[in-house]
């Protein structure tokens, strides 16, 4: 790291207070997944470049950068550590989208659609390869542990996802245990590895990762509402696609008991015959917006996220330090996003 990389980074992440202080950091880790990118060749160098440059908001890297800087400096092994942690995000994008059959992402077409699904599972094995590559340069057995565990409990997560595709009783209960491991326990990691790297104490590490898995679960409730209600030309892809592939969010559950409790029984046949049969069309998606806005479970879940968020920062009281006000910055960010 002779000679600081020029990388485009996203304006409006960087007109965001807990931006600033990390944002030369970022280009650093910038530079090490185009390092990735390098070292591939052929059609995993393709599949690695287009992931890594697709717009992605970079949350969880910044999320461990500031960790760092919250209980210290930022140094050279934080900086891995937001590398290998954003790699492991990107190489599980990869493969949901092959399990989805996604094929557009961020406004672009898929690894998946580009370069077929055999392709993009190999690209993301890669991508996940080069982070423990990275971990290892600066082995700390807390963090690499850590992360390791955390990469089973995505897969854990990714298989409970699955087995209740299209599951129309799908529970909150259970709708909340699969999002926590599926993304909430990589935030909680980034910010694990980022306190550790910068020398905090393990009980102080501990609890800035209570703050992330909270912060993770209050990011994956915002994006399946907005996956349903949001604008599409925002965030990149059609609205609904979710559903269509499945998925069963927070947004319907709650829905769906509110229309068994008003006896609409047209919509909950419509809703039943669509996912018994695989096949969520537009009109349902839309139809299913305007009872989610008419219903106010867009503000109720909204709410309920903002709780979460308030949570977390409850826990940075637990914390010796006085620069906590970024990453309460950073969880106020993540609740009111449109995108």
């Amino acid at each position: 790291m002779n000679q600081k990389p020029q990388f485009a980074l996203d304006a409006k992440l960087g007109e965001a207070q807990w931006f600033t202080a990390i944002q030369d950091s970022m280009e650093w880790v910038e530079e090490l997944l185009h390092e990735c990118v390098a070292s591939a060749g052929g059609k995993l160098k393709e599949i690695a470049s287009h992931i890594l440059s697709s717009g992605g908001k970079r949350l969880r890297p910044i999320l461990t950068l500031l960790s760092g800087w919250v209980m210290g400096n930022i140094n050279e092994r934080t900086i891995a550590y937001a590398a290998a942690i954003e790699l492991i995000h990107a190489a599980s994008l990869l493969h949901d989208d092959v399990i989805d059959g996604a094929r557009v992402r961020r406004g672009r077409a898929t690894a998946n659609a580009l370069w077929g699904d055999s392709a993009a599972i190999v690209g993301g094995d890669f991508l996940i390869a080069w982070a423990f590559n990275l971990l290892s340069r600066h082995a700390d057995e807390r963090v690499m542990q850590d992360i390791a565990e955390t990469a089973q409990k995505m897969c854990h997560g990714q298989m409970l996802e699955l087995s209740h595709a299209f599951d129309v009783q799908m529970t909150s209960e259970r709708y909340l245990e699969i999002i926590r491991l599926k993304t909430a326990e990589l935030f909680a990691s980034a910010c694990f590895a980022g306190s550790l790297s910068a020398g905090a104490a393990i009980e102080h590490a501990t609890h800035l990762r209570s703050f992330g898995l909270l912060i993770g679960m209050t990011f994956q409730i915002v994006d399946d509402l907005l996956d349903l209600i949001g604008s599409e030309s925002k965030l990149g892809k059609p609205i609904g696609q979710d559903l269509r592939g499945g998925k069963i969010t927070l947004p319907l559950i709650e829905l769906l008991k509110e229309i068994r409790k008003d006896g609409e029984s047209a919509i909950l046949r419509q809703v039943g015959v669509s996912l018994n049969e695989r096949n969520v069309c537009d009109e349902l998606i839309i139809t299913l917006r305007e009872f989610i806005i008419s219903y106010g479970i867009d503000k109720r879940i909204r709410l309920y996220a903002r709780q979460l968020a308030d949570d977390a920062i409850e826990i940075l009281k637990l914390l010796p330090t006085k620069r906590c006000g970024v990453l309460s910055s950073f969880a106020r960010f993540i609740v009111d996003r449109e995108l």
